[in-house]
């Protein structure tokens, strides 16, 4: 596994009596097996090490104090010593996953007052996991980068169909199959869809028929969800083209079509009990039942569909 650097925010009060000077902020970084940052979340892996890093240069002597908190128990501490510059490492190894809080202080001395960093938290993920707060991280990072799981702690139906979205879009085999590899590019923010086309000031919906998704795309271009679709079968492949949506049937028809809005004719985008992982349907582009309701409301007559291979 690649080290990689993730940059804490945070910031020490000046710590100087008499000449209060500028002073570097602690950031957290990579030990041996890896550290991942995604938005202000930062994580690491249960059992490799990594470190709290930092600087204070506008006195000598004192001392830093790092403390990492569970809730409210300080679960390790650490004192480093303060090298040329007032630089700090401070290692740790944690074995149980879940949620840390980290604070960094400066005891007072060396004519210096006392000083406290913004405190800011790390996630102890363990890839393993398929149900408690390493799999709550997962879900946030992978709701983030745009795909559509539960929020529930646990591997359940939507976030199958989240990672099989993840799946299609990285070109991996068409799966439900949740592995550690999936799960560290997902906790460093890797492998989100990139949108075709740029903003149009509206709504509208990519299908890339290659990798058998399709994407709500905001007003501004950004990716709200991923979703996967199982297209038009060969014998009744789905039109390439640009089309506007004209028309919503909430609940199930005769066919057994969910929730559907429909677009050129009588293709549509709806739910369906049955989405396998290559084109099935009749020209439309099936959805897992679970997510048709949300996107029958989401998308508005008159928006835009880009369909494409």
């Amino acid at each position: 596994m690649n080290r990689s650097r993730a940059a804490v925010t945070v910031a020490l009060a000046a710590l100087a009596v008499t000449a209060p000077s500028a002073h570097a902020a602690p950031s957290l970084t990579a030990g041996s097996g890896g550290t991942y940052s995604f938005g202000k979340d930062r994580a690491v892996v249960a059992g490799n090490a990594w470190s709290v890093t930092g600087a204070t240069r506008s006195a000598t002597g004192g001392r830093v104090i790092v403390r990492l908190y569970r809730g409210a128990n300080v679960v390790q501490v650490a004192r480093p010593k303060l090298g040329r510059g007032g630089r700090f490492a401070a290692n740790f190894r944690i074995k149980a996953a879940g949620p840390l809080t980290v604070e960094v202080v400066r005891a007072a001395g060396g004519g210096a007052a006392a000083a406290r960093a913004s405190k800011f938290r790390v996630f102890v993920v363990d890839p393993s996991k398929r149900s408690g707060s390493s799999m709550s991280f997962l879900q946030r990072r992978l709701a983030a980068m745009g795909y559509w799981p539960s929020l529930s702690g646990r591997y359940d139906y939507r976030t199958r169909w989240a990672i099989m979205a993840y799946r299609k879009v990285n070109g991996m085999p068409r799966n439900f199959s949740l592995n550690r590899a999936i799960y560290l590019r997902v906790a460093r923010g890797a492998g989100r869809f990139v949108p075709r086309y740029g903003a149009t000031g509206r709504n509208r919906v990519e299908a890339d028929l290659s990798r058998q998704v399709y994407v709500l795309i905001t007003a501004k271009g950004k990716v709200y969800k991923t979703v996967p679709t199982s297209s038009g079968k060969p014998s009744t492949p789905s039109d390439i083209g640009r089309f506007r949506f004209w028309l919503k049937r909430p609940g199930t028809n005769a066919k057994g079509m969910v929730n559907s809005v429909f677009y050129n004719g009588g293709e549509a985008l709806h739910g369906y009990p049955d989405v396998p992982t290559y084109p099935a349907s009749s020209g439309c582009m099936r959805t897992p039942t679970t997510y048709s309701f949300a996107i029958m409301r989401w998308v508005k007559l008159g928006d835009r569909v880009d369909v494409y291979r």
